[in-house]
């Protein structure tokens, strides 16, 4: 048996280091001496040493390390290589981008090494678009609509791309929604879903399309029933049961969020307009697995380098912080990594750049995180101890 403090108070900041390390002493309750072993149930909290041996009434200090990353802009990306504009996906270990133009091949960006490398082939590429909207199925890239860039005609068109066998293939245009630009889309994990959007001359849409590449069909539209208002230029990610809509404009700007789901064709729910971004459009938004990055885009005046983080389960928003930040942008290509989120390219107030910035959340959102230390003896029952650390924003 073994005495500790009930429980362990921590407290960090999301844009702050990490707590310090934290001693605990842990006194023996039982004689003779004996050996212990003890073990965390959380990744964040470790704790040392793991084992050893204690007498009566003796004493081990214990020491508690949180694995805290803070919030904060890695570093910008290299421009060596770099294309000039275009729309981007995430393949799982570089990021790919599509240059918009059907005659410029598109090139690969790994974030390790900061270099630009490939070229993919131009043979059967999409005709010249832009902006147009990309998605990564595990090993195609899925181009699909957008503005053809001669002529000034919204598509409907599209092409899936294979880096592997560094191939094109025209995807199906029958029962395609109808064609246009500033849309958003994201991938289900066996299907793309399509929506928002605009035609020449502020015709903003609130429909959508449903694109099956294993069958090379458009299984059918969004429902509008409780579809947010008409919009483009807005971000959009799977959370992994719904698609995640926000911001946009109409023309004037949003700090909206609506949530579809489409296994039963339906909008569920909105987001909270607490402690949001302002209303902006043209803006770029990643989900890492627990929350929306919403980030850049503008207002109608600078472009911005702002944005938020939110996580749908709090209902919550917390800023992105701008120490660090690129220059303010919009229409910029965003991709997660699993651990960071790349932005680039896009333009900045009237000019295209092919810059960029890799950024970090924060290891652990804003919360109360629990973890529990149990303390094994060689003989006898275990003892535990809580350890409860607050991220504040």
């Amino acid at each position: 048996m073994f005495f500790f403090p009930s429980a362990v108070q921590l407290t960090v900041s999301s844009g702050g280091p990490p707590p310090a390390d934290t001693t605990v002493l842990m006194t023996g309750a039982a004689d003779p001496s004996a050996r212990w072993t003890l073990a965390s149930n959380q990744p964040w909290l470790s704790v040392t040493p793991a084992s050893g041996t204690i007498g009566y009434r003796r004493s081990v200090p214990l020491t508690l390390h949180v694995d805290f990353r803070p919030e904060r802009w890695v570093r910008s990306t290299s421009t060596l290589g770099a294309p000039t504009t275009g729309t981007g996906v995430w393949t799982g270990s570089a990021m790919l981008v599509w240059t918009g133009d059907a005659t410029v091949p598109g090139k690969f960006y790994d974030p390790v090494s900061d270099t630009w490398f490939g070229a993919t082939s131009i043979v059967g590429a999409p005709s010249t678009r832009l902006p147009t909207t990309a998605v990564w199925t595990g090993t195609e890239m899925i181009l699909w609509g957008g503005l053809d860039q001669w002529g000034g005609t919204p598509l409907n068109t599209g092409a899936r791309y294979n880096p592997v066998t560094d191939t094109w293939t025209p995807m199906s245009t029958v029962g395609a929604p109808l064609a246009r630009f500033s849309h958003v889309a994201v991938w289900t994990g066996n299907r793309m879903i399509v929506w928002g959007g605009e035609q020449p001359g502020f015709n903003y849409f609130n429909t959508g399309g449903i694109y099956d590449p294993a069958t090379d069909t458009w299984t059918g539209p969004t429902t509008l029933t409780n579809a947010p208002s008409p919009r483009g230029n807005l971000a959009a990610v799977w959370t992994g049961t719904r698609m995640l809509i926000w911001g946009g404009e109409d023309p004037s700007k949003f700090n909206t969020g609506y949530f579809y789901d489409p296994v039963t064709d339906a909008w569920t729910g909105t987001t909270s307009t607490v402690g949001a971004p302002v209303a902006r459009s043209h803006l770029s938004g990643v989900w890492t697995g627990q929350e929306l990055i919403a980030w850049g885009g503008g207002t109608g005046g600078p472009h911005l380098n702002t944005g938020g983080r939110y996580d749908p389960v709090s209902d919550a928003w917390v800023d992105t912080t701008v120490v660090g930040a690129p220059l303010g942008r919009a229409s910029q290509v965003a991709v997660w990594t699993g651990s960071q989120m790349i932005v680039w390219g896009g333009e900045i107030n009237g000019t295209l750049t092919n810059t960029g910035g890799i950024y970090e959340p924060p290891s652990l959102g804003v919360g109360i995180y629990s973890a529990l230390v149990t303390v094994t003896p060689e003989f006898g029952l275990p003892s535990t101890f809580s350890v409860v650390l607050t991220v504040t924003p």
